[in-house]
């Protein structure tokens, strides 16, 4: 795909994803989280929430722009893996979210979280990891990783 294709179906994808009654981002009508509700507008469609155009066209676009290469870049739905990609990565941020990465072989590639764990696992934080203990002490003063003593 070509970079303003993959603009376009990331678009579309963030507005299925902010529409669907299955996922709930925060400062949407159905979410308890605080959140910049200024990102946010009530489309013509009753209950739905979604982007407003200026923040499309002032952050979405011109961030998507920056960071995406000219030419030919796989998705993750390219690579057709049998991994569940990531909703967070996929349909709220993707703009900051997603990844754009060289492959194995050579292509370049615009993959979520979960694409990535599984492309390059050496990159991953193991459970047990000073750096995910580290993670888990910061936010939750949790430093069992979920394991009793």
């Amino acid at each position: 795909m070509s970079r303003d294709q993959i603009i376009t179906k990331t678009l579309d994808d963030m507005r299925s994803y902010l529409n669907s009654d299955e996922d709930s981002e925060p400062g949407s009508a159905d979410s308890t989280d605080a959140y910049d509700s200024d990102v946010f507008i009530q489309e013509s469609e009753p209950g739905s929430v979604g982007r407003t155009a200026e923040y499309d066209r002032d952050v979405f676009i011109p961030e998507m722009q920056k960071r995406l290469p000219a030419g030919d870049i796989v998705t993750c739905e390219d690579l057709g893996l049998e991994i569940e990609c990531c909703p967070i990565c996929h349909g709220f941020y993707p703009h900051y979210d997603m990844d754009v990465v060289r492959l194995a072989d050579g292509r370049t590639g615009w993959i979520c979280c979960a694409v990535r764990q599984a492309l390059f696992p050496e990159t991953a934080i193991a459970d047990d990891s000073p750096e995910a203990l580290m993670l888990r002490r910061i936010f939750s003063g949790d430093e069992s990783g979920g394991q009793d003593a």
